[in-house]
């Protein structure tokens, strides 16, 4: 057992296990990044000052970490925009798109690094008000998923057949020199993406031979980098290495990637333990070390059982494993343990502090199965289940939230508090400190029994909604009519004509409202916005109107802070990438909601124009997976009220007048296991709770929902089952990727493929998107499609905002004219093509509402206690 003594008083000397941290947020106690980006990219400063503020931030983290304890911390994590785009340009995997750009524009490494992650506009940076735009073609950048099951946004690496590998380590070994003289070799862990994870996000599949072979190409010529890359960390004096392999965990973990994890770290593991004596004496230099230990880190669920044995099978210093399993109590690795043993020469990274809850941990929980391995093996060491970098930096500047719930805010514990949870959780495993279970402030009672009035359990609201939860019929998912026969009520079949243009979620915001502001005051301001959206959306020429302005931040948080059960922060913010950070809310209770949350809002953007305006929402499992659930009730139960909220919400939508009603589901993917049959049950529970809030609203009404980030292919069943009316998707990064997957799939209802990058500064012109509405029309008949951008445009400026908007009407008008035309004109090449895929759509929606038909659960009406939903497909 790996210990290190700490002073408890003056007379008395506690021993602990030693602790450790799997990354940090690089966003700054402040945080600074997200304004030193902001500036660099405003053109407000120049790139030093970038990355002297950035290296600043990241020292402020490491400063952080020592001064709590931690005896061993992870550093090298640190990005600019995204850690997947640092280790794109460590191995020399930029794109020659982006290459022969940069080459022939002069561009610095960092200018190059921004063009991936943002895009260019054919001049010499992505970056707004740096240089200026010429008439070349855009740059695309790299295409974004989600990282995993979180929320974090990753830029994915592109294997083109052309690209050579090559070393580009400097940036990460300038870091870690920093840190050795900060921290020391012995505090700090370098921490690498491991190989196997960096292919596999390339999104090379065994599906398909020929990615399959580009996988095995790609692997082998990685591996002598990552060997020069140890021999040069091993030269620095460092004695571990982290590599991280969260792919380990996927579905592909114990069956693809497993041959190509053994031999690729049997490797690197034979290189490792010779490096320190091997490269120096290449290096004319004596050896202070015989060898660099690997630490294998794994997180965001457990490890197949294959997995493990393979892993325990090789000479690993050390197995960092995620105990935690999404804050739910985890006996996998326990019982891997029990049955196939721990090597006593490895070391096994404890991850049982949750990295991803705001809640401190209940030692009732976590203390059992952390005294049974204490006994059973031999070398441990404690640490957080994952990076901290999920969680916002300090609950201590949250003056608002404590006065406003002062028995639940000692409860919280933000990425700062997660340090001293980590120490004192090592002081109460030994059971020698039971004073820190007494000052811990944590008991099931006090849990149960610690929220705030109005949030109460006891409250009326509160169990109403338990109760609505819990008693849901059959008929609650059910819209009152099959699509086919609701399609010709709804607003875009009488809208008539094709191509209809109109835009997804939130716009920017002028500016915020400050908390504390008069509430006259704030309505006037949230109205003022409103008619700025309306206004920019009339002159640009668009369609369905969005009156997306009543929220001055993220929608999410707003939805949030309207309802009962649930808390949102002044400064708790986290980032998603780049510049972009939301502030998560906080379910703290029973969720209901006292009033209209977006009526108001909707009503007087209607008043301001002759076109129809869409109400706006955000989906119950969005709402749920970009908030903090409570960690004391299942999480079906809490996205169920959130569904009903919602459900409440339409329905007064639908009263005020509503025709057309977007409910995004963004947030869908952040709760999908990576693998097995809890996939299949989430993506049904998920669909189910779409329909749950959505069923109310009458045959009239037109239901739209956004999804993005995900890989389309794999859950058009389950989007199918929303039973919505139109879909919208992101697709411009994405290559096309989900206008060949629909196709693919014989996609029946309305869509709406994303025609420019909304992430991107790039005004895209109406030639560029011409050419994307061209793409989708030979897949799908103009009538079937919604023209739209990619998601939100809430991060763009005003200007920009408006010339790509005006650009995507103009678009949509040039080919509605040419599509008028060729029918006035009786072209048979054009007018029979689209009459055929028209028909062919009809065929294929009439199929699956049939599908469905067959479906329906028998009996009906029948109510479902204990919260239980149907687990049948819709109606």
């Amino acid at each position: 057992m790996e210990m290190r003594g700490t002073t408890t008083d003056k007379t008395r000397t506690t021993q602990r296990l030693e602790i450790a941290t799997l990354g940090f947020s690089d966003l700054g106690g402040e945080h600074q990044l997200k304004h030193l980006l902001k500036d660099f990219w405003g053109g407000r400063s120049n790139e030093e000052e970038l990355l002297q503020g950035a290296r600043r931030v990241e020292e402020e983290g490491w400063a952080l970490q020592a001064a709590a304890g931690i005896d061993a911390i992870g550093v090298g994590d640190f990005a600019l925009y995204d850690w997947v785009l640092n280790w794109i340009e460590y191995l020399g995997c930029v794109p020659p798109r982006f290459l022969q750009h940069a080459n022939a524009n002069n561009l610095t490494a960092v200018e190059r690094y921004f063009l991936m992650a943002r895009g260019g506009d054919g001049g010499r940076s992505g970056g707004k008000g740096q240089h200026p735009a010429t008439e070349d073609p855009p740059i695309v950048a790299l295409e974004m998923h989600k990282w995993f099951d979180t929320n974090t946004l990753y830029l994915m690496p592109e294997f083109d057949e052309r690209l050579t590998p090559h070393a580009n380590f400097q940036p990460l070994l300038d870091s870690l020199a920093r840190a050795k003289t900060m921290l020391g070799v012995e505090r700090a862990v370098p921490m690498l993406l491991g190989p196997i994870t960096f292919v596999w996000l390339g999104h090379l599949r065994p599906e398909n031979q020929q990615q399959q072979t580009r996988f095995e190409t790609m692997l082998a010529a990685l591996i002598p980098l990552y060997q020069s890359l140890l021999d040069q960390i091993a030269h620095m004096d460092y004695p571990e290495v982290q590599f991280h392999e969260p792919a380990l965990i996927t579905e592909h973990g114990h069956t693809f990637l497993l041959p190509y994890f053994q031999s690729t770290y049997r490797i690197l593991l034979q290189h490792a333990a010779g490096t320190g004596k091997g490269a120096r004496q290449q290096l004319g230099q004596s050896s202070k070390r015989l060898g660099l230990r690997i630490d294998l880190v794994t997180y965001f669920d457990e490890m197949h059982e294959a997995v493990y044995r393979a892993a325990i099978a090789l000479p690993f210093a050390a197995l960092s494993l995620d105990f935690t399993h999404r804050g739910e109590a985890s006996a996998g690795y326990t019982i891997f343990l029990e049955n196939f043993g721990f090597p006593t020469d490895m070391r096994l990274g404890l991850g049982v502090l949750d990295g991803r809850s705001v809640w401190k941990p209940d030692p009732p929980m976590v203390l059992p199965d952390m005294a049974m391995l204490h006994q059973s093996v031999k070398h441990v060491r404690l640490q957080a289940s994952c990076s901290l970098r999920y969680l916002p930096w300090s609950v201590k500047t949250e003056t608002s939230l404590q006065k406003a719930y002062p028995l639940v805010f000692p409860l919280l514990s933000f990425a700062e508090e997660k340090l001293g949870d980590l120490k004192s959780l090592a002081e109460a495993t030994m059971g020698e400190d039971v004073k820190v279970l007494e000052e811990w402030k944590w008991t099931r009672l006090q849990r149960d029994t610690s929220y705030d009035p109005p949030t109460s359990r006891t409250s009326r609201g509160a169990i109403t909604a338990r109760e609505r939860s819990r008693n849901l019929q059959t008929n609650d998912f059910e819209r009152s009519l099959a699509y086919n026969d609701r399609r010709q009520q709804q607003y875009c079949f009488k809208l008539g004509g094709v191509l209809p243009t109109t835009v997804v979620g939130c716009l920017p915001s002028l500016g915020k409202t400050r908390q504390g502001t008069d509430p006259g005051e704030a309505e006037e301001r949230v109205k003022a916005e409103i008619e700025r959206v309306v206004q920019l959306q009339e002159r640009a020429g668009v369609d369905l109107l969005a009156h997306g302005a009543y929220n001055p931040g993220d929608m999410v948080e707003a939805i949030a802070a309207r309802l009962e059960g649930m808390a949102t922060t002044e400064h708790g913010w986290v980032r998603v990438y780049g510049s972009r950070c939301v502030r998560p809310p906080i379910v703290i209770g029973d969720m209901w909601r006292p009033k209209a949350l977006t009526v108001d809002g909707y009503k007087y953007a209607q008043s301001l124009t002759s076109k129809v305006v869409k109400g706006q929402l955000p989906g119950p499992t969005t709402l749920l997976q970009w908030s903090y659930p409570a960690v004391d009730r299942p999480r079906k139960e809490q996205i169920l009220q959130l569904a009903l909220c919602l459900r409440d919400e339409i329905r007064d939508l639908e009263i005020a007048g509503a025709k057309v009603i977007e409910v995004e589901e963004l947030g869908f993917r952040e709760g999908l296991p990576l693998r097995g049959q809890k996939r299949v049950d989430y993506l049904a529970f998920m669909a189910e709770a779409f329909r749950l809030a959505t069923s109310i609203a009458g045959p009239h009404i037109e239901i739209h929902t956004h999804v993005a980030y995900t890989e389309v292919r794999d859950c058009i069943p389950a989007l199918l089952d929303f039973d919505a009316d139109a879909y919208l998707f992101e697709n411009t990064r994405a290559h096309d990727t989900a206008r060949r997957a629909l196709k693919n799939a014989g996609f029946p209802r309305r869509l709406g493929l994303g025609c420019f990058d909304v992430h991107s500064p790039v005004v895209p012109s109406v030639h560029d998107i011409q050419e994307r509405l061209r793409a989708q029309i030979e897949s799908f008949p103009p009538e079937q499609l919604l023209v739209v951008p990619d998601g939100p445009l809430r991060t763009r400026s005003w200007e920009e905002v408006d010339a790509a908007l005006k650009n995507m009407c103009a678009a949509a008008k040039g080919l509605r004219e040419e599509w008028e035309e060729s029918r006035m004109l009786k072209v048979p090449s054009l007018e029979q093509s689209m009459r055929s895929a028209s028909l062919e759509t009809k065929a294929r929606s009439a199929s699956f509402d049939l599908r469905s038909e067959k479906a329906k659960p028998g009996g009906g009406g029948g109510k479902r206690g204990g919260g239980s939903v149907p687990s049948s497909p819709r109606a």
